[in-house]
């Protein structure tokens, strides 16, 4: 069983009409749409849903005032000034929180804890490709990626009951903890970009992340023929950083039209360029 993440540093640049063309391109696999906030794929892809249920998740963690000994040992080893002081009392700004726990080992009293939320969901829904499991972050919640590993744990768990070939995952649009649930533990990540001046930080970024986890990564370069020069910056990078650039997609207004029909590109047009294009990139990463 392979595991492959599509993964993007931005939204808009295609990610998701990607992952829908590549799943109508494969055979007996399982999708993970880990876009928490935007279910993209799963609606693209008309599911119907066959199990939701909520989730009691980890978000955040929450300093007990009355047992704090005002150390200021969280405030030290907190990466993400999550951890703030006002007149002397620590405590735990939400919105910064990442949940990764190191407050909460070092605290020499034991005052720090977690804070559940039982709000989240995950579910899994049927499409024409094979069953999608997806999530839904709570109004006001943060995305820490605990959610992701539930999802994707769950898929996992699937395609190894019923011999499936191949875990298909959609990724968030973003680089952080999001991302690094998303390609923990997979064969490949496919990097889609857009021939845009943030690209070449994009792949910087991109290419960091998966080197740290261990993951192989490709790149995939999309409408590739709107910005020449940018495109040219792009392989350029490639070459330089031996990282391989397995395709380039072309501007279509096709993947509008098969949008408005609720197909796939390659469903809609089996025989265009587009498709032939689409062909090729998925097998490079196969």
């Amino acid at each position: 069983m392979k595991q492959i993440s599509i993964i993007a540093a931005k939204g808009g640049v295609g990610k998701t009409m990607l992952t829908a063309a590549f799943a109508s391109l494969a055979k007996n696999l399982v999708l993970v749409d880990c876009d928490t906030e935007s279910r993209d794929l799963s609606v693209f892809l008309n599911a119907e849903y066959k199990e939701e249920q909520k989730v009691d998740t980890i978000q955040r963690v929450a300093i007990a005032e009355d047992e704090c000994i005002r150390c200021g040992l969280c405030k030290a080893m907190c990466h993400f000034d999550a951890v703030i002081n006002p007149y002397g009392v620590y405590q735990i700004k939400e919105e910064h929180c990442q949940a990764c726990d190191l407050c909460l080992n070092a605290c020499p009293v034991s005052a720090i804890d977690h804070v559940k939320s039982e709000q989240n969901k995950w579910g899994v829904a049927a499409t024409r490709f094979g069953d999608v499991y997806n999530a839904q972050l709570a109004l006001g919640e943060d995305l820490n990626g605990k959610l992701i590993s539930i999802i994707r744990e769950k898929a996992q768990e699937q395609a190894l009951a019923e011999s499936k070939d191949l875990v298909l995952i959609d990724g968030p649009p973003a680089v952080g903890f999001a991302i690094a649930s998303t390609i923990a533990g997979v064969d490949v990540a496919v990097l889609v970009l857009e021939p845009t001046p943030s690209a070449i930080s994009d792949l910087q970024k991109s290419k960091q992340l998966t080197e740290r986890y261990e993951v192989p990564m490709v790149c995939l370069l999309n409408k590739s023929d709107l910005n020449p020069e940018m495109a040219l910056q792009v392989k350029e990078y490639c070459g330089e950083n031996e990282i391989p650039l397995i395709g380039e997609i072309l501007f279509d207004s096709l993947f509008i039209e098969s949008q408005m029909v609720g197909q796939t590109v390659v469903e809609f047009a089996p025989d265009s360029e587009t498709t032939n294009l689409l062909k090729k990139s998925f097998e490079a990463i196969l």
